[in-house]
């Protein structure tokens, strides 16, 4: 008997790019009257900046959308909080707090560019 091949799992860029294709793809009729929805380029900074997370280093963020054009991604898990957003410019800003009360924040960060190191540090802390 012949054993079935198993699916390797998605990755968490996999999981991430799929929310994001899912949410861009809301029927006009299904977004908030009134709210600005985000441009196709903030979509694609979030796409850029998915693909160059480190998947083993830290844990999917809950992504949404701000009623003001973001993309937002938030990271609230093991005492870490990161709070970060596209506004399709090319780049993205973010505030960060540790467990250990550390703060960090940025503006300006190239989407391509991914997590600053800093940031990722925070989760192995």
């Amino acid at each position: 008997m012949a054993v079935p091949a198993s699916r390797p799992e998605p990755s968490l860029a996999d999981g991430l790019l799929d929310e994001l294709a899912a949410l861009e793809r809301t029927p006009e009729d299904d977004r908030w009257p009134g709210a600005v929805w985000p441009s196709p380029r903030a979509f694609e900074d979030a796409r850029a900046f998915v693909r160059r997370l480190p998947d083993a280093a830290i844990p999917a963020p809950d992504i949404g959308l701000a009623d003001d054009g973001e993309v937002n991604f938030l990271w609230k898990a093991d005492g870490v909080h990161i709070d970060l957003g596209f506004y399709g410019t090319g780049d993205y800003s973010f505030f960060a707090r540790g467990r250990d009360g550390r703060e960090l924040d940025g503006e300006n960060v190239p989407a391509a560019a991914g997590l600053r190191s800093e940031v990722v540090a925070l989760f192995a802390d």
